[in-house]
């Protein structure tokens, strides 16, 4: 008799990829909480009013960092950078009217952070003005930089 056992992992994406980073200074060292965050590398955060810890970014969030790595359980390496460009997944097809407007994030159901293309009320990203901003009819690939960053 042969036994076979599956194991199903979640595993959190990377949500975003950095397409270009031009600053350097721009990073800093942030504290976030090991047991009620889940910041993971390649998504936004933004820093909690009531703990002034860091947390993954909601479509409440008023200001954003990127997170560059998960340097412990407390600690992550975050960039606020606002000519670096990242790359992400709209929540809606690419419109040529969509760049060079400030946009939020929304959170799909699997807890993803998508761009909310259609969004102005946070205004957090902005996408890119050029023809490389995005795809007419795609929602991947959806280039952005950060609109309002958080103050460290």
């Amino acid at each position: 008799m042969i036994s076979l056992f599956f194991i199903y992992t979640k595993v959190t994406m990377i949500n975003f990829n950095i397409v270009r980073q031009d600053r350097d200074g721009s990073t800093a060292v942030v504290e976030k909480d090991a047991l009620t965050t889940d910041i993971v590398q390649g998504q936004f955060a933004t820093i909690d009013p009531a703990t002034g810890l860091a947390i993954k970014a909601t479509a409440a969030s008023t200001s954003i960092m990127y997170v560059l790595s998960v340097i412990s359980d407390t600690k992550v390496l975050v960039s606020k950078d606002l000519s670096a460009v990242f790359e992400g997944t709209a929540d809606a097809p690419f419109a040529k009217t969509f760049r060079n407007t400030e946009v939020d994030i929304a959170i799909d159901g699997d807890g993803n952070q998508l761009i909310d293309i259609e969004a102005s009320t946070t205004d957090v990203l902005k996408v890119v003005s050029s023809e490389d901003g995005g795809t007419v009819g795609e929602t991947t690939k959806v280039l952005v930089t950060i609109n309002k960053p958080v103050a460290l």
